[in-house]
């Protein structure tokens, strides 16, 4: 469908939940705005405008993974927070499978035209985000790390002279002795 925004047309498609809010294929993403008409209570859902704006976008970058872009929509009264890559692919593609999650096939978290966009597995979102640069939390950036990668060299180098794990795992008594012993073998922490 085709909208007109500031003079200018742009193709969008609708939001298959939200029909108030469009997104266009470049990631931009639109709405007809609320209004209240003189007389109308300041609570509770507004009747729309017939023209279509552009909505603003942030950035929010978590601790331990990439920034995203994000904007606020509101329909019925209702007000959620929602990642423009997933909200992209809802409106182009329709609702993501249970299974599946948002790729950026460039590994670029901030570019989300829809041909940078696309459905996968968790599997194929990390192996995306490897190849692309390793965004993901791995080793000490991982927020359930219990160990340090100073604690996993000097595991690995002790194991290496022969000291058995059980014995090492005693000098790390707030760690499960699995935990050294998968990252003095170097089942974990394989990036080290």
């Amino acid at each position: 469908m085709m909208i007109l925004v500031d003079g200018a047309e742009v193709e969008v498609k609708i939001h298959p939940e939200f029909s108030y809010y469009a997104t266009s294929e470049d990631g931009r993403v639109f709405t007809r705005p609320a209004v209240r008409p003189p007389g109308h209570p300041r609570s509770g859902p507004k009747p729309r405008a017939e023209y279509w704006q552009e909505v603003s976008q942030f950035t929010v970058q978590p601790k331990h993974t990439p920034p995203y872009r994000k904007c606020r929509v509101t329909q019925d009264g209702k007000s959620r927070l929602v990642s423009i890559h997933r909200f992209m692919l809802e409106c182009w593609v329709g609702v993501r499978p249970r299974s599946q999650v948002v790729r950026h096939l460039d590994g670029n978290s901030l570019h989300n035209e829809l041909s940078n966009l696309k459905y996968g597995t968790v599997k194929e979102n990390v192996e995306d985000a490897f190849r692309h640069g390793g965004n993901y939390a791995e080793g000490a950036k991982n927020g359930r790390a219990a160990l340090t990668e100073d604690d996993v060299r000097a595991i690995r180098q002790r194991y290496a002279t022969g000291e058995a794990l059980r014995f090492i795992a005693k000098d790390y008594p707030h760690v499960r002795k699995e935990t050294v012993s998968s990252a003095g073998r170097g089942i974990t922490w394989k990036h080290i």
